[in-house]
């Protein structure tokens, strides 16, 4: 299967007040950078923080199309086998 349609990955979460701080600096630090941006595929994320309401946390990351033989698309399929990899 041929996908050339860019796609969107969002992540909306909360997290207690008490790990917010570790959350965030593991957060920025290695799951941002390696687990996330690190994956063949996706071109950069934001992360975004609600003042008010909730979820608290959302994450956006903008994925690039491209080629794949499995039925997710590209990007989840080269996710999934990085992250099944690093385990």
């Amino acid at each position: 299967m041929t996908s050339t349609t860019p796609g969107l990955l969002m992540v909306w979460t909360n997290i207690p007040k008490e790990l917010e701080y570790d959350f965030n600096d593991w957060y920025n630090r290695v799951h941002m950078r390696e687990r996330i941006l690190g994956v063949p595929g996706f071109v950069r994320g934001r992360w975004f923080v609600a003042f008010e309401g909730g979820p608290r946390y959302l994450a956006v990351f903008q994925a690039q199309g491209g080629q794949t033989g499995c039925p997710r698309s590209a990007v989840s399929c080269r996710l999934y086998d990085t992250l099944a990899a690093r385990r």
